[in-house]
């Protein structure tokens, strides 16, 4: 059986988590000193696999979850499975290959390393492929590959992102769609590009940070990110 890397990290970084007591918020708040702006939604979807794992993002995880555990942790320890994991289309490798890799060898990946049926799509991966064509396809897309293209996302947990952010946005990010004229697939997909979460989410995480700001800072705070948002979409 082959499981995404994504989903991995993810289980792992829960189990650690949970192990010790930390709370969302407080791994959210290590991560947010670290500069990485994180909501406690936020790392919920890290935990269920769908925040793409960038070498940045993995280490600013490891050390973010040493510091609440209280532990040491390991990039190892995030890619611990029985499964094999899945880095690209065509290569899923074992857990123990993957780790020797991180710990400094050289990085061959050979025989029992490799999953003997890498590149070939299981049933369940079948299933949500052609659920995610569905999300595509009614976001007017001819398929998958297009809307990844389109949106600048590389895989499909990205692209699933993108969509559930879509689908929940708040009255904020419908506002600003409106005011950019753009589609909010597009707008999510830039603000997740941007912040990791919506433009209403970042929003919040700033206005929590300046518990006693007045309305007029909350205001300049909302224009200070649509022009980050404008400047993003105008960008692509």
């Amino acid at each position: 059986m082959t499981t995404d890397l994504a989903d991995v990290i993810g289980v792992n970084a829960r189990r650690l988590r949970l192990e010790t007591g930390v709370t969302l918020e407080q791994l959210a708040r290590a991560l947010r000193d670290r500069g990485m702006p994180w909501s406690t939604g936020r790392v919920g979807d890290m935990e269920a696999g769908r925040v793409n794992p960038t070498m940045p993002t993995i280490l600013g995880l490891a050390d973010a979850l040493g510091e609440v555990t209280g532990g040491t942790v390991r990039l190892v320890d995030l890619v611990a499975t029985d499964d094999f994991v899945e880095l690209t289309g065509g290569l899923a490798v074992s857990s123990a290959a993957l780790a020797r890799a991180l710990e400094g060898r050289p990085v061959r990946f050979e025989g029992d390393d490799r999953a003997p049926w890498a590149g070939v799509e299981t049933a369940q991966q079948h299933e949500v492929h052609e659920t995610l064509t569905d999300r595509a396809r009614a976001n007017g897309w001819p398929g998958v590959a297009e809307a990844k293209a389109d949106l600048r996302v590389t895989t499909d947990a990205e692209l699933n992102a993108v969509f559930d952010a879509a689908d929940g946005a708040a009255l904020a990010d419908k506002r600003a769609a409106k005011a950019f004229d753009v589609e909010m697939v597009e707008l999510m997909a830039a603000a997740l590009r941007l912040w990791g979460h919506s433009l209403a989410d970042e929003r919040e995480r700033l206005a929590a940070l300046e518990p006693d700001a007045n309305n007029q800072r909350r205001g300049q705070i909302s224009r200070d990110l649509r022009a980050q948002l404008s400047a993003a979409l105008e960008s692509k």
